[in-house]
């Protein structure tokens, strides 16, 4: 059953959401334009913020839904949801629907982070932002949240680090 619930949760995260939005309202193929990739950021870089939230909010909910239903509904431990929200990223990042090749992962991973850990997602995201408020990069605050995010961790959760 398990492995059955990481196949759907892969097959749910492939869900090619910003390409789907691009070909259905503007008939167009948004790998073709701006950076080429599917996510929000280009999505919103390319037809705008409406669209761009749209597809982030999406994004997310293909993290916490996975990890809601492992977690709250078929009674799994944290660690069990932990894989749920790595086969979602897995599949937003390597979707079946187009050839291995999708997006970046960083909103699925964040809808799954908040689910796992509410205030270490709040501060990764609150790191994000203040990363592209100074340089008005996505990709640099992606890294450095998701970097925080690990740091937070350690600290907070007194994780090991050996553990990593």
């Amino acid at each position: 059953m398990l492995l059955l619930y990481l196949i759907i949760t892969y097959l749910v995260g492939s869900i090619p959401f910003g390409l789907l939005l691009s070909m259905k309202v503007f008939s167009q193929d948004i790998r073709k334009y701006g950076s080429k990739n599917i996510g929000a950021t280009n999505i919103t870089r390319t037809y705008g913020i409406k669209f761009g939230v749209v597809i982030l909010v999406l994004d997310v909910l293909k993290g916490i839904i996975p990890v809601a239903i492992s977690n709250y509904l078929l009674g799994y431990s944290i660690e069990t949801s932990c894989l749920f929200a790595l086969s979602s990223v897995i599949g937003h990042i390597f979707p079946i629907y187009l050839r291995f090749s999708g997006g970046k992962g960083v909103a699925t991973a964040l809808g799954g982070l908040m689910v796992i850990n509410a205030p270490i997602a709040l501060a990764g995201v609150c790191v994000w932002l203040g990363i592209y408020i100074i340089f008005r990069i996505s990709s640099v605050a992606s890294l450095m949240g998701a970097f925080f995010v690990l740091i937070f961790s350690i600290i907070f959760l007194h994780m090991p680090i050996y553990s990593i």
